[in-house]
């Protein structure tokens, strides 16, 4: 959550790119995941600005404004994030099934 006082500044944008990079290059995590409600278009465009797909959509599973609405999952893999942040480098072996 973001106070509304820094709501078009960026810091959300900053703060959700700056714990994708932890988790992926630090934690070693796969993938990523984040539910967002279908009447936030501010969440759901700073995900897909962060490169977070859609992957899923529960209809009518959330309340908000006094309405139902959907909740989006949207995620993120680990190779999609270093393909669009090259800087930091993947230490972990590619996953050999």
């Amino acid at each position: 959550m973001v106070h509304p006082r820094f709501w078009g500044s960026g810091a959300s944008f900053d703060a959700q790119e700056l714990l994708l990079r932890f988790l992926f290059a630090e934690l070693g995590v796969r993938v990523a995941r984040i539910w967002t409600h279908s009447s936030n278009p501010h969440a759901v465009a700073l995900a897909e600005r962060s490169g977070f797909r859609l992957s899923g959509r529960l209809r009518q599973s959330g309340y908000k404004g006094g309405e139902m609405t959907d909740m989006l999952i949207r995620d993120l893999l680990r190779g999609e994030y270093f393909a669009r942040h090259p800087e930091p480098v993947d230490g972990l072996p590619p996953v050999v099934l």
